[in-house]
């Protein structure tokens, strides 16, 4: 977060995105929680 806080947004978005896609290696997001927040940030 420190090196992140200064960016705007929509790229802290896309950057949250790309890390849960990451973090699941990609696969469709089947948990709840990681969908909702998904959303919330979009």
């Amino acid at each position: 977060m420190q090196e992140n806080h200064n960016k705007p947004a929509s790229e802290l978005s896309s950057l949250i995105s790309n890390n849960i896609f990451g973090f699941t290696g990609g696969k469709e997001i089947k948990d709840d929680i990681t969908f909702l927040l998904m959303e919330v940030v979009e």
